[in-house]
Formats: C-alpha cells, sequence, structure tokens
C-alpha cells in the first residue's frame, strides 16, 4: 500500500458497510448565464479576496442579433452579488468595428485592484483590443487597438504580466500571418512584436522550424517567457518554445510527436523552474496528455495518458496547489461533457474529481483558469446549466488519507480528525478514477478510525473524505 496524501491517529474504531451507487455531491453551481442581460461563455476566473472575476465571449446587454459581444463580471464565491462590470458595445454592422472591442477569447488578467484583458475582435480597426478596467467596474479603457497590417491579430491567450509590461500572444498576425508574441507597456505604448512565427508548408503535416498558431498565453521565468503553439514544428503537432521579454533567444524547447501529445492549446503552469502543461489530442490514446518539463527543455516528462473515460481534449490551463496539478477536459468522462481532474506532479495518483453533468453546465473553456481557495476550486463552463449559456461552479477538493492498514481478517481500518459540526463523506476507490460511497458521518471533533470489512486483501484500497457544514 502506498500513502495518498496523510494520515491521522486512531483512536475510536467502527465498523461499516459499503454503499455500491456512484457518489457525486460536491459540485455547486454558483451562477447560470443568461446570455442577455449577464452574458454567455464565461472564460474562466481570477480571485482577489472572496471575489472572483471573469469575461465571456458573447451574451450581455448590448446584444446584437441575439449574440452580446460579451462582458466582464464579478461575482462572490458564495454566488451572492452578482455584478456587470462592463458590457462591450455593439459592433456595426457595415464594419463590424466599435469603440472598446467585442468577442473576448482569453481570461482576464489581474494585477493589484486592476483588471487587463483582450478581445478578439472589434475595436476601431475591427482587430481587437487591450483594456484595463478597476476590479470595482470604474475606469475602463482600451489601452490598444489591433491594426492588422502585419501585426498581431486574434489574442487567443491571456496575458502575463511583469513590472509595467504586459506579455501575450496572437493566433494570427505577423510577418507571415500565423501568430505572434508581443509586449506592450499597461498605458498601451509601445507596442512590440517580440516574434513572428513562420509560415508552415503547403502540404501535410504543415511543418516549419517554430511552430504556428499559439492559443495559449505566457508565462515568465526570470527574463525568460515561456508557450506553446497548436501547430508547426518537425512534425506539425505543435511545440513548446522560449523566447527573451525583449525579443532576443527565440528557442524551440520541444516539438510534439504525437505519441506525447499533440496540438497544446493552453497556457503552461510554471512552478520554480519546472514547466507543465496538457496537448488537447496525441498520446497513447489520442485524448491528450498532461506533462512537464524543465524550462531549459531537458527532462520531458508525460505524467498522464487520457483514455477518453477519464476526460479527453484538456481544455484548460493546469493549476497548482501544493503538489498537486488540477485540471479540466472539455469532453470525455462518463457523461461526456469533460471531467475535472488531479494529478500529483510527479504523475502520480491521477484521479477524476467531478464528471461533469449538463444540469451544471458542460464543456469547460479551452481559455479558461481555474482558481484554487481554502479547499475548493473555482471554475467555469463554457454551455449548459439551466439556461444553456454557461456556468460558474465551485467543487470542494477532497482530503485523500493514508492507504489504509490491512488487518489480519482481510478488513482496512483508516482515521482522520474530525472536527465539530462538520460532515464527513468518506469514498473509497481501487483506482483512484472511478469513487463510490463508504459513508457518511458527523464529526463531534474527536479523531475517528473506521474500518472497511472488505475482504479482497489483494486489491488496494483509496480513501479520501468530503467535507461540508451540517
Amino acid at each position: 500500500m502506498k500513502t495518498v496524501k496523510y494520515t491521522q491517529i486512531i483512536v475510536l474504531a467502527v465498523s461499516v458497510l459499503i454503499a455500491s451507487n456512484s457518489f457525486s455531491q460536491t459540485f455547486t453551481v454558483l451562477h447560470n448565464f443568461t446570455n442577455c442581460p449577464d452574458g454567455q461563455s464565461p472564460l474562466g476566473l481570477v480571485m482577489a479576496g472572496n471575489i472572483l472575476y471573469g469575461i465571456t465571449s458573447e451574451g450581455g446587454i448590448s446584444d446584437q442579433e441575439s449574440i452580446g459581444n460579451g462582458m466582464v463580471f464579478s461575482v462572490n464565491i458564495d454566488g451572492t452579488g452578482f455584478r456587470v462590470l462592463h458590457t462591450f458595445t455593439a459592433r456595426s454592422s457595415q464594419t463590424y468595428t466599435n469603440s472598446d472591442g467585442a468577442s473576448p477569447s482569453a481570461g482576464l488578467l489581474l494585477s493589484g485592484s486592476t483588471l487587463y484583458g483582450t478581445t478578439a475582435y472589434g475595436g476601431p480597426n475591427g482587430h481587437g483590443t487591450v483594456f484595463s478596467m478597476n476590479t470595482n467596474g470604474t475606469g475602463f479603457k482600451v489601452i490598444y487597438n489591433f491594426t492588422g497590417s502585419g501585426m498581431a491579430i486574434v489574442p487567443l491567450g491571456p496575458l502575463a504580466i511583469s513590472c509595467n509590461k504586459l506579455y501575450g500572444t496572437s493566433e494570427f498576425g505577423g510577418t507571415y500571418n500565423y501568430g505572434t508574441v508581443f509586449s506592450l507597456n499597461t498605458d498601451g505604448a509601445p507596442f512590440t512584436l517580440l516574434h513572428s512565427f513562420t509560415s508552415l508548408s503547403l502540404n501535410p503535416p504543415y511543418t516549419n522550424a517554430d511552430g504556428a498558431e499559439p492559443f495559449g498565453g505566457l508565462v515568465q521565468y526570470e527574463n525568460t517567457l515561456y508557450g506553446t503553439t497548436v501547430m508547426g514544428g518537425t512534425w506539425g503537432n505543435g511545440t513548446v518554445f522560449a523566447v527573451n521579454t525583449n525579443g532576443t533567444g527565440f528557442t524551440v524547447l520541444h516539438c510534439f510527436t504525437n505519441t506525447d501529445g499533440a496540438r497544446p492549446q493552453t497556457t503552461l503552469t510554471l512552478s520554480g523552474s519546472t514547466l507543465y502543461g496538457t496537448t488537447a489530442y496525441g498520446g497513447t490514446n489520442g485524448d491528450g496528455t498532461v506533462f512537464a518539463m524543465n524550462a531549459d527543455g531537458t527532462g520531458f516528462n508525460l505524467l498522464h495518458n487520457f483514455i477518453g473515460t477519464d476526460g479527453g481534449y484538456p481544455a484548460t490551463p493546469l493549476t497548482l496547489y501544493g503538489n498537486t496539478l488540477y485540471g479540466a477536459t472539455d469532453e470525455g468522462g462518463t457523461n461526456d461533457y469533460g471531467t475535472v481532474f488531479e494529478v500529483n506532479t510527479d504523475g502520480t495518483d491521477f484521479a477524476v474529481l467531478q464528471n461533469v453533468a449538463n444540469i451544471w453546465g458542460w464543456h469547460p473553456n479551452p481559455m479558461g483558469n481555474l482558481v484554487v481557495s481554502k479547499n475548493i476550486l473555482y471554475g467555469t463552463t463554457e454551455n449548459g446549466g439551466a439556461n444553456g449559456d454557461g456556468t460558474v461552479f465551485c467543487l470542494q477538493l477532497p482530503t485523500f488519507l493514508t492507504a489504509p492498514e490491512l488487518l489480519a481478517n482481510g478488513q482496512f481500518q483508516f482515521s482522520f480528525n474530525t472536527a465539530t459540526g462538520v460532515n464527513y463523506a468518506v469514498q473509497y476507490s481501487t483506482n483512484l478514477t472511478q469513487w463510490f460511497p463508504f459513508v457518511t458521518v458527523g464529526g463531534i471533533g474527536l479523531p475517528l478510525t473506521l474500518i472497511d470489512p472488505n475482504t479482497a486483501s489483494s486489491q488496494q484500497r483509496f480513501y479520501r473524505i468530503i467535507l461540508s457544514p451540517q
């Protein structure tokens, strides 16, 4: 038996029976979007204190042909106090332009009390904007209008910030129209192209030297920016790249071969000098992968190959909480609406935390961030929910218990501390993918030991607890 997370002291022993039905009671919808007036298809979250901030790609009160241009919102972590902070204005039916941008395709960046974001379209040139605003909804301003004409267009990944400098990527534009890495000051000037991705070959598998069409944003380590492209590279399956913040030293760190993943579409996660990421396709089963690698390009390691039943098409940037990575898939799982998953940074103990269902929302958005606070994970779904327009949700993360002690009679014994006024829903698994109810007990402020009368002593058992107020 191996230790999953931690153990507690044994004091009191009780015997319980195993139930056999699927268990899933920790996923809570905090807000159902309604298109007009509060938006449609949210793009992930950022958090400040007890408030979540996000942006939608459609909807809002400036509805145009039943599809609005998106809006910025806030909502308390308990689901109350939903506010529309900014609604992007309607575009001209002739020129498809407006003053502030339209159709955001990337999540927000939070720096202090300022939110930064991009729109993929709209603005006076019709090619999108970079904007900033205060978290209280005041002070909205466009700090840059994308111009086209060889410059960056269609930013799909969120911005990154260092000091007073913003960094981003665009799917198209640049010298060859295969995407860019760019920078600009927080006041919008000067706008600088740091790298233009080169043209793809004319025939499959559409290769080039440096990658093409970055979908995700950037992360920074010292004076280097790291990102991914969804296409190009040696095998045409995308790349991981690095470039200095001044635009020099562009380097391809990894070209995906399909065996190790293909088409990375989300922003990398950086911890120390280690990069973590996902690919939307490829891997052993073609359903995508989770990977890790050193920031110098060495040590590439596959942490997980998705198989469909545990998810497919990883859809969100990975969120690191302690030594555990959390993410979501856009497809797969029990309902084929996606899953929320976790995996340790060394690739061990992969587990499906939630199989998403339509009633809660479906398809966690490919560009959307998850955030974790006090053992609760918050995120968005692109569709589904009560109105079909997406949701903001939270998921109570389980506390894993030590692999149990095998008693002489073939039963398993494990223990954990309890707190007064808290219900503990205990689950068991034999594979860390499918979880079943074991027992629900009320805490009385004492350590508790449970005995599982399982007799299959050759089968490993894992246990976890979900907490909820009484």
